[in-house]
């Protein structure tokens, strides 16, 4: 997981799918099949990566 901020949807925080073979762009997928990945707004440049998710806290219920 890797945030990133994208021009249209602000602080992003997805999955990586893959690098391209030049590694300066790659793609990201959500959790769900209704998120905004990718598959809507094309591969994202590396130097838009904040960083590395390393820890996911959730809100109690």
């Amino acid at each position: 997981m890797i945030a990133f901020r994208h021009p249209a949807f602000g602080l992003l925080i997805k999955q990586v799918d893959q690098f391209d073979s030049s590694g300066r762009m790659l793609t990201v997928r959500g959790t769900s099949p209704e998120s905004v990945d990718s598959r809507e707004f094309g591969p994202i440049p590396v130097q838009r990566m904040i960083g590395k998710v390393i820890w996911h806290v959730r809100s109690p219920q």
